[in-house]
């Protein structure tokens, strides 16, 4: 659902590839997966919505957002 958010935010998904041309991993995907919030902030600067896409998009499962946290967020409760 977080990549889901990302597309109607932008406009387009993501990353369409996360490797380059030359195989190494893309700069801006790579700095994603560090901090999403710096890749959000360019399209918006609610940050309600950017912790809510954020955290759908944690790389571990115990620290992503579950359906109930979703549901439960500021943003969607606006």
């Amino acid at each position: 659902m977080g990549v889901i958010l990302i597309n109607f935010l932008t406009g387009e998904y993501p990353f369409p590839s996360v490797f380059n041309k030359d195989n190494s991993i893309d700069l801006r995907y790579e700095a994603f997966l560090t901090d999403p919030s710096l890749f959000l902030k360019e399209y918006s600067e609610d940050k309600d919505l950017i912790d809510l896409i954020s955290g759908m998009l944690r790389f571990k499962d115990d620290d992503r957002f579950s359906i109930q946290d979703v549901l439960a967020h500021k943003w969607t409760n606006l």
